[in-house]
């Protein structure tokens, strides 16, 4: 457990190519981590199938930064939460993760780089009560994002609509407003 994983200590693309030979892992960030350097499961090359393939993960509330290209390239990540002691959030850091579909925020809006979501066409949920979160700020954050505020009441409140209703298929064309219904508490 290093509360700094900097390039010093793991090297650059430590975990390029994890979980190549399985379909989906969850990635687990220990507590008492406070930042996750640039690059740190970036997939410096998936034209030959090795990009991770992490489809969830877990980040702790020690989380202060995730640097730039963090996650890049991490196409099998479906969803994440960021944590609301996280400020900043590097420049590209979820870079052509093209099935992260859900993002939500439990806090005020991170400080970014330019285009921390390039190449997603996602759904990002951010908090009523949170700060910063001015269109202006959703701009900068780049990637064709669809905006919803929301109240998170805890970590176990913030589920897939796939967990809850096993009749609805991820694939079907009503999951997203089904997901939009539940997140915000009219259902």
């Amino acid at each position: 457990n290093c509360a700094d994983a900097s390039e010093d200590n793991w090297g650059r693309y430590p975990f390029a190519g994890a979980g190549s030979n399985t379909t989906s892992m969850k990635l687990t960030v220990g507590s008492g981590v406070w930042r996750i350097p640039g690059y740190m499961f970036y997939s410096e090359d998936d034209n030959m199938g090795s990009y991770v393939k992490f489809t969830s993960v877990s980040l702790p509330i020690s989380l202060r930064e995730i640097g730039a290209y963090a996650f890049g390239n991490c196409k099998g990540l479906t969803e994440i939460t960021v944590p609301e002691s996280v400020i900043q959030i590097g420049a590209n850091a979820f870079d052509n993760c093209n099935k992260l579909s859900k993002i939500y925020f439990r806090g005020d809006a991170p400080k970014t780089g330019d285009k921390m979501f390039n190449g997603l066409l996602s759904t990002a949920y951010y908090p009523t009560n949170g700060t910063g979160w001015s269109s202006v700020i959703k701009s900068q954050y780049g990637g064709i994002i669809t905006w919803n505020s929301w109240t998170p009441q805890n970590v176990a409140d913030i589920k897939s609509v796939s967990d809850i209703f096993t009749d609805v298929p991820t694939t079907a064309w009503y999951r997203s407003a089904v997901q939009y219904v539940y997140d915000t508490g009219l259902m």
